[in-house]
């Protein structure tokens, strides 16, 4: 991996001056990696040979099958919890199609299944069959939230933390909701002069991951980065001042299915998902 390091000159911004952001990029370089650009992502090739607990989903539903194959936990050989977590979602398929149909059109339809590398509601569902036996009524009362918000708890789990790494979760966060989701639970706002390090010419998304805050330049930059990254075509757009003491509010635009939406998750309470001509 080809590493770099930004040094920026103390600037003054508003009459303020700005703490020089060199130590801040440096450690952040140092914990979770500095790269010169991120490549798009591209789905995870099926992992092959034969998983004896996914046979029956071979012929009964292929393309499920496929998309089990591509999970990051099947990536790397087949655990016995993870094995016993496939046949706990196979039961679930045999036990009620019909209700797992439905609700695999949702998880794999999150996303952009030639972009992202593996559906992340998918592997949700997979956490759930890994830490226990589903609850009761998961299928009637489906949908990719109800998913995340049994399935994302935001730390260790079965002695790993999945949320630790920055690409690994930048991943994860594969389609406009489920970024939302992260962002409006795991980052916070802060004011411009709160934000170590300022730099009002780039956000910064890994500091925004390691700190956990940004104002609303870097919280739309950490989202752009994400929307990106799974195939989104994604910008950064400066909108009016929300506030008496501010020049201006940064959120970030989307396209999808050829629409044109914003994600303004730059507030001190998210605002979400609207269609671009809804803003206000």
């Amino acid at each position: 991996m080809t590493t770099t390091i930004r040094i920026l000159m103390m600037r003054t911004y508003e009459g303020r001056t700005a703490i020089s952001a060199v130590a801040i990029l440096i450690s952040i370089c140092l914990i979770g990696g500095c790269v010169t650009a991120n490549a798009p992502n591209k789905p995870n090739k099926p992992v092959s040979g034969p998983v004896s607990q996914m046979t029956p989903l071979e012929k009964a539903h292929p393309l499920l099958a496929m998309e089990l194959r591509k999970l990051p936990e099947l990536q790397d050989g087949l655990t016995s919890g993870e094995g016993i977590a496939l046949d706990r979602i196979t039961a679930l398929y045999f036990r009620e199609k019909a209700g797992f149909d439905r609700a695999f059109q949702q998880m794999y339809k999150e996303g952009l299944p030639e972009r992202r590398k593996y559906s992340a509601p998918l592997q949700a569902l997979f956490w759930m069959a890994e830490e226990g036996p589903f609850p009761e009524n998961l299928l009637g009362q489906f949908s990719v939230i109800y998913l995340l918000e049994h399935a994302w708890t935001f730390g260790p789990r079965l002695g790993r933390d999945p949320w630790k790494d920055y690409d690994t979760v930048m991943d994860r966060l594969s389609s406009p909701r489920l970024v939302h989701h992260y962002v409006s639970r795991q980052i916070n706002y802060r004011n411009w002069w709160m934000v170590p390090g300022y730099d009002k010419d780039f956000g910064h998304p890994r500091q925004v991951f390691f700190y956990k805050n940004g104002d609303c330049l870097y919280i739309s930059a950490f989202v752009v980065e994400a929307l990106e990254r799974n195939g989104y075509e994604a910008m950064s757009e400066e909108k009016p001042p929300l506030g008496a003491r501010d020049r201006w509010h940064m959120v970030a635009v989307f396209y999808e299915n050829g629409k044109k939406y914003i994600i303004d998750d730059g507030k001190p309470y998210p605002r979400g998902i609207m269609d671009y001509q809804d803003y206000y």
